[in-house]
């Protein structure tokens, strides 16, 4: 059972991230803590994670991105974008967390800023019905890295169900928020267990076939905090041995543009399973975009997060902040 917290923000709504596939806009967090649970979720390292079992909502989130919308106005500009939500997920199935959500949203669309996001949720309908009325301004990844629920239920045990995020997919398209403004994020794909080929073939067919023809991929960036998660709710000994032995005397490194370091896959890993991967995206004809922020020492490549923004969208209507 989660506790929920409705907590005042007293610091700016909008803020810039460190990470380099963020920083071209501002971005927005409607909670601290996230439902979802996900083992590898990078931000049970951060210092104000309030724990597993507790999500902190934002409760004035949308009066205050008002308010910053007046002030940046009033300066002479106003973003392009805002990406939702760098240490949380917008869509998380907690009323409060929602309500903060579509109001945030709709307060920006009404004022001709773009709204971009990454989820594992599920979307409800009203936010559809949103996107529908600026489709021009919406651009989103959502996260998915393997058909295989029962992987999924382990780690990611509260997130919206596979077939529910394949569906999600056909909605956007259908509002005509189409690729590459909507794509996939397998991001983290776990060595051993959801890149084989078995696994990711027909993951891909699937992908294509909902109409999505991008895909954005990196492997778990192993942080101190996502280790231990790991050694506690990993039951089977052989996967935790599959999963932590890969990393195993392998250097720390820095993500691009940020503080956290952690571990990577070695290197050579990486640079063959990605390009294993990119043939298999190419049967399914799909483009597959690599992490530069969690792979600097392999590329310089941008993984779509602030595709709005990439693709010179609005760039006329507004500015960076």
């Amino acid at each position: 059972m989660f506790q929920v917290e409705l907590i005042e923000r007293k610091t700016a709504a909008l803020t810039p991230s460190s990470i380099r596939c963020l920083s071209w806009m501002p971005t927005v967090n409607i909670t601290a803590g996230c439902v979802h649970n996900c083992i590898y979720c990078y931000i049970k390292g951060y210092q104000n994670y309030p724990g597993d079992r507790t999500v902190r909502v934002y409760q004035n989130t949308a009066s205050q991105v008002a308010q910053e919308l007046k002030r940046k106005r009033r300066q002479g500009g106003k973003p392009i974008a805002v990406y939702f939500c760098p240490s949380s997920d917008a869509f998380q199935p907690i009323p409060e967390v929602l309500d903060q959500s579509f109001e945030t949203m709709r307060t920006l669309l009404q004022n001709n800023v773009g709204v971009q996001f990454v989820t594992k949720g599920i979307i409800p309908d009203r936010f559809f019905e949103l996107f529908a009325q600026h489709p021009h301004l919406v651009s989103g990844q959502i996260g998915i890295s393997t058909l295989d629920q029962s992987i999924a239920n382990l780690f990611e045990p509260a997130a919206a169900p596979l077939a529910t995020r394949m569906e999600q997919f056909k909605r956007f398209i259908q509002l005509g928020i189409t690729p590459p403004l909507i794509s996939a994020r397998a991001d983290p794909l776990i060595h051993g267990i959801t890149d084989t080929d078995n696994l990711l073939r027909p993951f891909l067919t699937a992908l294509r076939q909902t109409g999505i023809t991008h895909l954005s991929v990196s492997y778990l960036f192993l942080r101190p905090a996502i280790r231990s998660n790991i050694a506690r709710n990993i039951p089977d000994i052989s996967m935790r041995q599959t999963i932590l032995n890969a990393y195993s005397g392998h250097e720390s490194l820095i993500l691009r543009g940020g503080d956290q370091l952690g571990q990577p896959l070695l290197i050579d890993i990486r640079r063959n399973n990605f390009d294993r991967i990119r043939r298999l995206a190419d049967e399914s004809d799909i483009s597959l975009h690599i992490c530069g922020c969690k792979n600097p020492d392999l590329t310089e490549q941008r993984c779509n997060l602030t595709q709005l923004t990439i693709t010179g969208r609005d760039v006329a209507q507004g500015t960076l902040w």
